[in-house]
């Protein structure tokens, strides 16, 4: 019966918190371009970004996972090209030798970064169009 009575009470005061003061929600603010997760890194709104800035912001605050150079890919069109992982998306930021600058690619899949890196085009030039640019969902080719 104490059991009973203890369990609930739990329930009862569990049914009285507010959800806008759970401990998860205390770590978070809001403003017009940062957000605060529990690990306390800043983590920017990445809506309505002009590709310049989604750029910025993801070779400054993501991971990178991979690189890959000229020497790695003997490519003649592209210079360099890296993976990064930010807020659980990855974008590629290439760039191209006839260029001379950089562009991000997002919401790129393991599946076409594998795909690219597996070569089978047999030119890295040829796999980045198939399996990355293809698969960009932010229009800053």
């Amino acid at each position: 019966m104490k059991i009973y009575l203890i369990l609930s009470f739990c329930l009862l005061l569990s049914c009285k918190f507010d959800s806008n003061k759970s401990p998860q929600n205390e770590f978070r603010y809001n403003s017009e371009e940062h957000i605060r997760t529990l690990d306390n890194k800043p983590k920017v709104s990445l809506e309505n970004l002009s590709c310049e800035k989604l750029l910025e912001i993801v070779t400054n605050n993501g991971d990178r996972k991979a690189k890959l150079n000229d020497s790695d890919m003997n490519s003649s069109a592209l210079y360099y090209i890296e993976l990064y992982e930010y807020q659980n998306v990855f974008y590629v930021v290439a760039n191209f030798k006839n260029r001379k600058m950089n562009y991000i690619y997002c919401e790129i899949d393991m599946e076409s970064w594998n795909a690219f890196l597996e070569n089978s085009e047999r030119s890295y030039g040829k796999g980045f169009q198939k399996w990355i640019k293809s698969s960009s969902h932010c229009g800053c080719e």
